[in-house]
């Protein structure tokens, strides 16, 4: 009997056929997914962006990240920059209210809504370390200041209150509750400096000088703080507390052109205590590119609905060092 007249043989021929026919399509289909997935790949180690040895380094400032009411996208935002940058990075000032200190800590504060009472110290200080976790992870070689800010304050007056100002025992409790002792500044070798001390023999309280940048948490919130700063410190500096990303200049006949600048917060920008007000509180964090004469160029960097400004930028550095 032929076999190719057998009606059962010529269903397996056709189902092999069939088969084969598969077999090369799906090696068609998988190696067209492979040469997609190659080319849209994001490689796992990305370039990093270096200063030249001979030409500086890198300085970050930030600041009122607010404990537990930090924005957790402009957070991720800034710590995605920070990677990329961090090799360069040797100075990061952290200018003030990196805890909320809010809820009981805010005796002088009247409450006005029932969602505030809710604010828990416990978390306000878990979500700072944790912050301050990431920060010293990720930028491993740089030097940290920690600027006391109006927040961080209330510690203190908790504890006179507590005490009932009696020195020694005020001075017990401050050490126990203290941001030096609840974030392990010491241990994580970030130096911390008091609102209320003179630092680096300067003569005005809670100001660092780094370079030719002086740094404070700030000491007003009016429309044009960022004049009255650069009017009253009489140099360049970056304060913070106004939430506001800002800027002034004007040139001196000592000093030449000097500037004063507020690179905003990261924190959530609808807080209760304003009520229904509007506010122009925005993200953004500061960044110099010092050289080692002491030259530098301060950017202030927007972070916008959680994507940092400066992020497209880095990413052309990517592009550039890829083709090199």
């Amino acid at each position: 009997m032929d076999l190719r007249e057998d009606p059962q043989a010529s269903k397996i021929d056709a189902l092999q056929d069939r088969c084969k026919r598969l077999e090369k399509l799906n090696k068609m289909l998988a190696d067209q997914l492979q040469g997609h997935n190659e080319a849209s790949a994001v490689p796992k180690a990305m370039p990093s962006i270096r200063v030249p040895e001979s030409g500086g380094y890198i300085r970050i400032s930030l600041g009122d990240t607010h404990g537990n009411l930090l924005d957790q996208a402009a957070v991720a935002a800034f710590l995605a920059d920070l990677e990329v940058l961090s090799p360069s990075v040797r100075e990061i000032v952290l200018g003030g209210d990196m805890m909320e200190c809010g809820g009981w800590l805010a005796a002088h504060h009247t409450l006005g809504y029932v969602k505030q009472t809710a604010q828990s110290f416990r978390q306000d200080v878990a979500t700072t370390n944790w912050l301050l976790d990431r920060i010293t992870e990720i930028a491993e070689l740089a030097h940290i200041d920690y600027l006391e800010g109006n927040h961080e304050r209330r510690l203190e007056q908790w504890v006179l209150t507590s005490t009932a100002n009696h020195p020694e025992d005020a001075e017990m409790l401050r050490q126990i509750v203290c941001p030096e002792s609840v974030l392990s500044l010491p241990d994580r070798n970030i130096e911390f400096h008091r609102i209320g001390e003179q630092h680096d023999n300067l003569p005005i309280n809670g100001t660092l000088k780094r370079g030719r940048m002086y740094f404070t948490h700030g000491f007003t919130t009016c429309k044009h703080a960022a004049d009255q700063t650069l009017q009253k410190m009489g140099g360049n500096t970056t304060y913070f507390h106004t939430h506001r990303r800002d800027a002034a200049h004007k040139k001196t006949v000592e000093a030449g052109t000097i500037g004063a600048w507020c690179p905003g917060c990261l924190c959530k920008l609808v807080p209760l205590w304003r009520h229904n007000a509007p506010n122009d509180w925005v993200h953004g964090y500061g960044l110099d590119l010092v050289r080692d004469n002491g030259d530098f160029l301060h950017i202030n960097v927007p972070i916008i609905d959680g994507k940092s400004y400066m992020n497209p930028l880095l990413q052309q550095g990517f592009k550039e060092q890829g083709s090199t």
